[in-house]
């Protein structure tokens, strides 16, 4: 089952995060953010997960953005796993 919010959430400079450092809007990463269709690739990946049976997934666009993250990077699952640790607000 798809669990997602849509792109019309606010906007990522509106978000408070507890370092209170600001993102740096020239950021690659902020930069394709905003290039991308979020929800359509979000579509194009739930067609891959029942809607009536097994465990709610996490957000569409968190497993989305991963999988961007993994091939623009070159590396494997479980290093966007680590990277996701350091750099959680690359995952929000």
């Amino acid at each position: 089952m798809l669990r997602y919010i849509s792109t019309k959430q606010i906007e990522i400079f509106e978000f408070e995060h507890p370092f209170q450092i600001e993102l740096d809007r020239d950021n690659r990463w902020v930069k394709l953010s905003k290039l991308l269709l979020w929800d359509e690739l979000v579509r194009i990946y739930g067609r891959s997960l029942s809607k009536t049976k097994g465990k709610q997934s996490i957000d569409g666009r968190v497993a989305v953005g991963s999988l961007i993250i993994k091939h623009k990077l070159g590396i494997s699952g479980r290093e966007v796993i680590c990277y996701k640790c350091f750099f959680f607000f690359l995952f929000k």
